[in-house]
């Protein structure tokens, strides 16, 4: 069962990849929102991204906003676990 988590969330991230950019500008906290809600979208639906994580940065609050977004909402799918949300950001 483990495998098959594995490998439906590589599935995902290969082709969302391929479909999903997302750009964030956000001020202040609402900056942090924006990114949150961003990571937790990506982190329900799709891959990842690089590239957002590096717009939104910590330096905007320090908090990692798009990072704890993308595994709450990995979180948030039934039967994963923290450890394959954390290695899908890797």
């Amino acid at each position: 069962m483990m495998q098959f988590l594995i490998t439906a969330v590589a599935v995902a991230i290969l082709i969302g990849t391929s479909l999903t950019t997302t750009t964030v500008a956000y001020a202040g906290n609402d900056w942090n929102d924006g990114c949150r809600d961003a990571g937790y979208e990506h982190g329900q639906n799709g891959p990842f991204s690089v590239d957002t994580y590096d717009h939104c940065g910590d330096e905007k609050g320090g908090d990692d906003a798009y990072y704890k977004g993308f595994i709450d909402g990995c979180m948030s799918v039934e039967g994963n676990t923290k450890d394959v949300c954390e290695s899908a950001t890797d």
